[in-house]
């Protein structure tokens, strides 16, 4: 569950890292696992400055089918309308909402490595939060497209290509250098690396379907290549394997 103040009345800051640059962008949100409906009064994205400061000068409003405001049913999704936002490669991008209803059971993901910003009140385009209370966990944003001419590849796996192991705000999972590498060769800096983990059964007993669990940023055409991680095993001297597989 969020901290206090909690979700319901409050501004929630969430960074989300970028592989591919773009013109136009949209956010998809998720009340998948909500008992009950909600309320997004507001929401705005702008390029993240560290921690919870963000450049007021690329803060825009996001809208749902020309709306201000989006009421998402229990179990169900949103996206908002394209907005046309040039996004460099490998930038971070914070969105920042308003929430007014808020369900009991909410839609997250526990393992974002990432730190979120909640504080209560508005304060959705605020340059800072200095207030506010952090943790490292995701909530109700389920993906980040920019659309762009290019191609993707999805990465596939376990905790590993989730961030195990990496550093709460360093973007150094394994996706996020393969994304980097890409970006370093002008035959590949179109191609997008979103992420995906699938997790084993007890993980989507307790946290819901773990191929849905973090924002990602994707070419919105879709996919054309993936990496499966098919997992990480021991060898006797307690170094673990990974194994790999393109489809």
């Amino acid at each position: 569950m969020p901290p206090a103040p909690g979700l319901e009345g409050s501004t929630l800051r969430q960074v989300i890292h970028i592989s591919v640059g773009g013109p136009t962008v949209r956010v998809h949100f998720s009340n998948t696992f909500g008992t009950g409906p909600l309320t997004i009064t507001s929401a705005h994205i702008a390029r993240s400055r560290g921690r919870s400061a963000i450049d007021l000068t690329t803060d825009r409003p996001l809208t749902f089918a020309g709306a201000d405001s989006v009421r998402i049913a229990p179990g169900a999704m949103a996206m908002s309308d394209l907005l046309e936002y040039d996004v460099p490669a490998l930038s971070d991008l914070a969105v920042t909402m308003l929430i007014g209803a808020a369900p009991a059971d909410v839609t997250g993901h526990p393992g974002s490595r990432t730190t979120s910003f909640l504080q209560a009140g508005q304060w959705v385009s605020a340059a800072e939060l200095p207030d506010a209370a952090t943790t490292d966990h995701w909530y109700l944003i389920a993906g980040l497209d920019v659309v762009a001419d290019g191609a993707a590849v999805v990465t596939l796996g376990n905790s590993i290509t989730d961030g195990r192991g990496s550093g709460t705000d360093r973007n150094d999972r394994w996706p996020d250098n393969l994304a980097g590498r890409l970006q370093s060769d002008p035959r590949t800096r179109h191609v997008a690396v979103p992420a995906r983990r699938c997790a084993q059964r007890r993980h989507r007993r307790q946290y819901g379907d773990s191929r849905r669990p973090r924002p990602h940023s994707a070419v919105a055409a879709g996919a054309r290549r993936s990496l499966t991680e098919r997992g990480a095993l021991g060898d006797p001297a307690g170094r673990g394997q990974r194994h790999r597989r393109r489809a």
